[in-house]
Parts: C-alpha cells; sequence; structure tokens
C-alpha cells in the first residue's frame, strides 16, 4: 500500500471512530510550569484529527488496544495533554 493512500486510511479510520464513539464532553483543568490551563477532550480530538500521518498511526493503534480492552478514552486524551504529545494550544487562566 503506498504511504499516501495508508496515512488517509488512518485520518479517516480515526475520524470515524471518534464519531462512532460519541465520547462525553469533558473538560480538564492542568497545572503545567506553574500556569494554569484548561483544555476538553474536543480539542483533544480536532488535534489529533490534524496531526502528523506517523502521529495519528501511533495514536490509532493504542485506541485499538484500548478498546480491546475497554479501557477509558477520554483518560488517554488527557494522559496524551499532559505529556505534552497533543494539544498543544491551552487555553490559558490568568
Amino acid at each position: 500500500m503506498l504511504p499516501g493512500k495508508f496515512n488517509k486510511l488512518t485520518s479517516a479510520y480515526l475520524k470515524k471512530y471518534f464519531t462512532k464513539k460519541n465520547l462525553p464532553f469533558q473538560e480538564w483543568v492542568i497545572h503545567k510550569n506553574g500556569i494554569t490551563h484548561v483544555i476538553d477532550n474536543q480539542h483533544v480530538i480536532k488535534s489529533i484529527l490534524t496531526a502528523r500521518p506517523d502521529e495519528q498511526l501511533l495514536i490509532a493503534e493504542c485506541l485499538e488496544q484500548l478498546d480491546a480492552n475497554n479501557s477509558d478514552i477520554n483518560r488517554f486524551l488527557k494522559h496524551l495533554v499532559i505529556e505534552g504529545r497533543i494539544g498543544h494550544e491551552f487555553n490559558t487562566v490568568a
């Protein structure tokens, strides 16, 4: 399979995955480097859908494993933010 085609399929898979999953809205307050940030799961999902293809592939593989184990997907999304892997555009709280 051609890499470009595979990337499109991964992106399409993620979009379909999140649409089907219909995750409940969650907002998190994250304290990082002495600054308080607010970010929600919908923002993280949008960031995933616009991430680099290699990042999308890794995330898709993780989601597949988490889903197979009936794990909390919102918890995984929050983890991506805390670790600085995705959703870098925080809303800063003064």
